[in-house]
């Protein structure tokens, strides 16, 4: 009987430790932790010692300067160094194999922005860079993510590897079949973003009105492009066909899939996108 080698795993983690902070990476961090623990191998996580909310550009660096210190007394028992985007940078591993998973590829996701959210993200990405030239392997979810990690950070491309991002599909499957079955008219289309000007849902706000016949967009998410979205259809008097939910637990989102007869992210920019397999998970 083979039986796979039980492996103990440091994570670098400067997300927020939530979904509503964190968005996809902390569904991608936290799901790929709870399966490798649940098949034997120790992972210990080096996160944030606030947890909630958005991780600011300063909290991430004061994260990443803590974390080094920190490290220096796990490292010693650990087989492998997994640091997630810029986090783990600054961390010496001496012995220890290190690996990147780049979730977002930061100097791809600044061409979208705008503002200071584009300034923050150009810095972060020089970081980024500094923590895939110093590994052994980065991992990314898609082939497009690979593509511009060799191209932004001048990496050989040979270094790098596709793991598509996990979700738990079983879990989702209970959860959308715990909700009873609405009825189907095609009137309403859901969309679920952490609400950044990349992922571009003004666009589908704006097209509503050209719809041929009535119906409801519901948008699950919040952080910077709210209130614009909001005041935008104002504007367009779609207070009626436009319903802002905020963010919503895994119960209501679910619940929300269920609902909905199409799913819309027009986003420009996605390194995986995990929203589209919930969708799928969804039906």
């Amino acid at each position: 009987m083979y039986t796979t080698p039980v492996s103990r795993l440091l994570f670098v983690a400067g997300t927020a430790a939530d979904v509503s902070g964190g968005s996809g990476t902390y569904i991608g961090i936290s799901v790929l932790r709870e399966e490798l623990m649940a098949r034997g191998h120790g992972v210990e996580m080096l996160a944030p010692r606030s947890p909630r909310g958005p991780v600011s550009l300063p909290r991430r660096l004061v994260f990443n300067v803590r974390a080094r210190k920190a490290a220096r007394k796990l490292l010693p028992a650990a087989d492998l160094l997994v640091g997630f985007d810029l986090h783990g940078f600054l961390v010496r591993s001496r012995g220890v194999s290190r690996v990147a998973a780049i979730k977002g590829v930061l100097a791809d996701e600044s061409r979208f922005e705008r503002g200071l959210s584009r300034l923050r993200l150009t810095i972060e990405s020089y970081f980024e860079g500094l923590h895939v030239r110093r590994v052994d392997r980065i991992l990314t979810p898609s082939a497009y993510s690979a593509a511009r990690i060799a191209d932004s950070y001048h990496v050989p491309i040979e270094r790098i590897a596709v793991v598509p991002e996990p979700i738990d599909l079983g879990r989702w499957r209970r959860a959308v079949q715990a909700v009873p079955e609405p009825p189907r008219d095609g009137r309403t289309i859901l969309c679920v973003a952490h609400l950044y000007p990349r992922k571009d849902v003004a666009t589908l706000v704006a097209a509503m009105p050209r719809l041929s016949q009535e119906a409801v967009l519901r948008i699950v998410g919040a952080c910077p492009e709210l209130a614009r979205l909001r005041s935008q259809a104002r504007e367009l008097r779609l207070d009626r066909s436009v319903e802002f939910l905020g963010h919503l637990p895994f119960d209501r989102l679910a619940a929300e899939y269920r609902r909905a007869d199409v799913f819309c992210l027009p986003s420009r920019q996605e390194a995986f996108g995990i929203v589209f397999l919930e969708a799928m998970a969804a039906g």
